[in-house]
């Protein structure tokens, strides 16, 4: 197997940028690191052009948090069908998984400046769709202590310390 490699610089974040060519397919990928909420998170996102199909994965600590597939619907084969801009729409792809993880920290620093428990709540529901179980966690207590008569972060609570395996917790 026979491969390139290219480190570029895109909205401050560097990626590694390879591509692999087999007997049967052609794959294009990028790997960064994305610091977010004190943490670094590791992205790695393939293409597969002959397909026209996109994976990223977000990892953190060797765990997979969660996984995107998108496949290209025909508008967007006619659009990105050579090598180039197949490449530039796996780098967006790559890019909004990125941002949509900022994005989740930056919202919970915001609301953790107001008084709104609901929020509270609601970005614990994210952090747990996400996989990110201590965040949803703290998110959840957090909501119970500014606000004790809410139950939906009572439930919630219990269901993320079942997907960390905190039994005698939930």
């Amino acid at each position: 197997m026979q491969g390139r490699v290219k480190i570029s610089k895109f909205n401050g974040h560097y990626h590694l940028l390879y591509l692999r060519k087999t007997s049967t397919m052609e794959q294009i990928g990028i790997n960064s690191n994305v610091y977010a909420g004190g943490k670094i998170f590791h992205i790695q996102t393939s293409g597969n052009i002959h397909e026209m199909a996109l994976q990223s994965e977000v990892f953190e600590a060797g765990r997979v948090l969660m996984v995107h597939k998108k496949k290209l619907d025909d508008a967007q084969i006619k659009e990105h069908s050579t090598e180039e801009s197949f490449r530039e729409f796996l780098k967006t792809f790559h890019h909004e998984i990125a941002w949509e993880l900022e994005l989740l920290f930056f919202m919970r620093d915001k609301i953790r400046t107001i008084n709104h428990p609901i929020s509270n709540n609601k970005i614990g529901l994210l952090f747990l769709r996400k996989g990110l179980l201590d965040e949803a966690i703290s998110e959840f207590e957090y909501a119970i202590e500014k606000k004790s008569d809410l139950i939906e972060p009572f439930t919630n609570l219990g269901i993320a310390h079942i997907q960390k395996g905190n039994f005698s917790e939930a």
